[in-house]
């Protein structure tokens, strides 16, 4: 089963903010000694974010999944037009090839911007997409985006196996309710779901790897997060439909995304 790593780092930020790169790269080279195939930073990591857009962390980022044969899941800013940016995460594959860029398709309110991006004007991207990789097909939400069942949906329907739900940070008061979030959008889509944030002051940490039947790995502090993924036992809970046998051999409804009766659904699609 190919396992995955969720990093969940101790942030630097504006001016500092190119710091974070000799330490991402160091937890590149630890995560796949503990035989990661993926490493998935926060949003913004190890950026430019922050702080001054005036460098790429993507040749460094690109050599280390080489070098180490993993792929590499990302956060930073790339410029959109004049005077405004995408919130973006890129992977990369274990051959340093870029394969999926994710721009942020639903902004949280500009003084929420204001704070984490240093003022930094974002726009939204427009594209929910699914990239195949060898540990499964992988789609990309950034940070509150988990919040909306649709954006989750929409990449189960599409394929994904893995949805990847890097958090910004300041979590604080959200905490228990992003992490129930986390594994309700697992439960519901039949999928895993991993989610962890940058460390910017005192507060816990919602580092989670999920998967449809159970909270596989949790962390609080600054550090790397572990868990294997198991892709037969996904398309198992897929394929199969719930019975009334016991004891039942799921902890999760089976096949239930083929209950969708899309034809009810105008009002979530604003018709």
């Amino acid at each position: 089963m190919p396992k995955v790593a969720a990093v969940q780092p101790r942030t630097y930020r504006f001016s500092e903010e190119h710091k974070n790169l000799a330490k991402a790269l160091e937890f590149v080279k630890l995560a796949s000694k503990k035989d990661a195939m993926l490493v998935s930073f926060p949003e913004g990591y190890p950026g430019p974010y922050s702080g001054p857009y005036n460098y790429s962390c993507f040749k460094e980022m690109s050599n280390a999944a080489k070098e180490h044969g993993v792929y590499i899941a990302y956060g930073c800013v790339e410029r959109a037009k004049k005077g405004s940016y995408y919130i973006v995460h890129n992977l990369i594959d274990d051959r340093g090839e870029l394969v999926h860029k994710y721009r942020r398709v639903q902004l949280t309110p500009k003084p929420v911007n204001d704070v984490l991006l240093n003022r930094k004007k974002a726009v939204q991207g427009d594209n929910l997409d699914v990239v195949k990789t060898k540990l499964g097909r992988i789609g990309i939400i950034i940070c509150s985006e988990i919040y909306s069942t649709e954006l989750s949906r929409i990449l189960t329907l599409k394929g994904a196996d893995i949805i990847l739900a890097p958090v910004g940070g300041m979590i604080y008061e959200l905490y228990e309710t992003w992490k129930t979030i986390a594994w309700a959008r697992a439960i519901e889509n039949l999928v895993y779901t991993i989610i962890n944030q940058n460390l910017y002051g005192m507060e816990d940490g919602v580092a989670q790897i999920c998967s449809p039947e159970a909270k596989l790995a949790e962390l609080r502090s600054e550090g790397i997060l572990c868990a294997d993924i198991d892709l037969d036992r996904l398309n198992w809970l897929r394929e199969n439909d719930e019975t009334l046998e016991l004891p039942k051999k799921y902890k999760v409804i089976p096949g239930l995304i083929r209950w969708r009766r899309a034809t009810l659904y105008d009002l979530i699609c604003g018709k």
